[in-house]
């Protein structure tokens, strides 16, 4: 079993790319299992989708221009 630390990493890196189905089940069962895992995972989802809208907005903009 993972660590915390090591969840977070990996949780970091679901947000930003595609990971593989072992650390994807991996990830899972940790959440269901870790509250302060489970909270870290969805505050840095909503961030990511933050940034890349964020991201997206800025692009068009300079389009526009």
């Amino acid at each position: 079993m993972k660590t915390c630390q090591e969840i977070s990493q990996l949780a970091s890196r679901a947000c930003d790319e595609k990971i593989g189905l072992l650390q994807t089940a991996e990830l899972t069962l940790h959440l269901m299992m870790c509250q302060n895992c489970r909270n870290f995972y969805e505050n840095n989802k909503k961030l990511s989708e933050i940034l890349k809208e964020h991201k997206n907005t800025h692009r068009h903009s300079h389009i526009e221009h």
